[in-house]
């Protein structure tokens, strides 16, 4: 009987195609790093190097911390970002020398449907167009990226589960609008003197935003009346807009006031409890009335407030940085230290700090009047010139302070 003879069975190319794959496993960079070093003795090509970081990132690292002088490389990009649809967080940071060099994300359709968290750094976002949105996006991070104000826009229409939010140094943004539903903690950090910075949003807990030497404007709406922490740096603030946004917020716990430009500050809060307000050496603040009746910690630093009133009987502690640009102290500077004083009088301990020990001496002419600190306890005092008498010093402070129980002096 004839042998049958059966042919080779020849994969087609689907069945090829639906095989699984095997995923890839970085071996090399398991090397020990002696190893990596022996190989990378024998002068490798720079491109070669390229190549193998593309398998080892181990060893990229270790050949850039040596020496290295690369006379041409050239690198190009044709990747698409269609298939990043599984991709749970996306971190592309593109940096060069050259200032104001931005690189094009690919215009193409992409599908980030299950990233949870976005970080972008020298790209221009003006051509980037999205077909579908980003339900599952809790973080993004812009810095030094270029976009308008629409695609900003888009971009926070996407995001509906959008938590936390950083621009950082963002171009061709000239009156955005932060409006989204989900924002909790919101990060600004600009320098364009034309932008004023629009923020709606109604769950929005955190606030950080900084103007930059320019003073960038930053408009709160009334919709964000869940705003706890607050932090503004560097912004122009119109007087009555702080009064009329502060007591509606009811659940506002911190306030930082950096370097604004702000004439007068005048608000009251029942759930304020911590205040920090630091006066730039170019604009001061003129005149200061604040009520807060839970406040609990105050910290200031600037010129003298000639004209400062304030109503906190819960304070605990209080810290005063005291600047002066002259070294001569006359009556109307102590006469304005003891109101200064007076005013944080509540709270059980002061740290202060001034320029010199003629800042806080008290002639004693002055000592017939009542003591401006009657009921502090603990006072830590730090004077930046070394060069005081230690006697003339505490018997000035054990006038203003006659109940203290701690004294500290640096």
């Amino acid at each position: 009987m004839d042998a049958k003879v059966v042919k080779p069975h020849h994969k087609t190319w689907l069945e090829d195609h639906n095989k699984p794959k095997t995923m890839a496993i970085d071996r090399l960079s398991a090397l020990p790093l002696d190893i990596i070093h022996h190989i990378l003795s024998f002068n490798v090509p720079t491109l070669e190097v390229v190549r193998i970081s593309l398998l080892s990132s181990q060893v990229l690292d270790r050949y850039t911390n040596s020496d290295l002088v690369v006379t041409k490389f050239k690198l190009d990009i044709r990747y698409r970002f269609v298939y990043l649809n599984e991709v749970k967080e996306l971190d592309l940071c593109i940096r060069t020398v050259f200032p104001g060099r931005f690189f094009f994300l690919f215009p193409d359709t992409i599908s980030l449907t299950s990233c949870t968290s976005i970080k972008l750094y020298g790209w221009t976002l003006n051509h980037l167009r999205f077909t579908n949105n980003l339900p599952s996006l809790n973080s993004m991070s812009l810095e030094n990226v270029q976009l308008d104000d629409q695609v900003l826009h888009n971009l926070l229409t996407a995001c509906c589960s959008l938590e936390k939010l950083v621009l950082k140094h963002c171009a061709n943004l000239l009156k955005p609008r932060i409006s989204n539903s989900s924002l909790k903690f919101l990060e600004i950090v600009h320098s364009s003197y034309e932008t004023t910075f629009e923020v709606e949003a109604t769950n929005l807990q955190s606030l950080v935003y900084d103007g930059g030497p320019s003073y960038c404007r930053i408009s709160l709406s009334s919709s964000c009346h869940k705003l706890q922490h607050p932090s503004l740096s560097n912004t122009s603030l119109h007087e009555q807009r702080l009064k009329d946004i502060i007591p509606s917020l009811l659940l506002i716990e911190s306030l930082n006031l950096c370097n604004c430009k702000i004439p007068r500050i005048e608000f009251w809060s029942d759930s304020l409890k911590h205040l920090v307000i630091r006066e730039s050496r170019n604009y001061n603040v003129l005149q200061t009335t604040i009520r807060t009746p839970n406040l609990v910690s105050f910290n200031f630093e600037g010129e003298l407030l000639t004209k400062f009133s304030r109503y906190a009987p819960n304070i605990l502690r209080a810290n005063i940085n005291l600047h002066n640009r002259t070294s001569y102290y006359d009556t109307q500077w102590y006469n304005d230290l003891i109101d200064f004083l007076r005013n944080v009088d509540y709270s059980e301990s002061l740290s202060l700090q001034v320029c010199s020990k003629e800042a806080i001496i008290f002639p004693s002419r002055f000592r017939s009047l009542c003591s401006p600190l009657p009921t502090l306890k603990h006072l830590k005092l730090r004077i930046h010139s070394p060069h005081w008498r230690e006697s003339e010093l505490r018997d000035s402070l054990l006038w203003a302070a006659p109940s203290l129980e701690t004294l500290n002096i640096d």
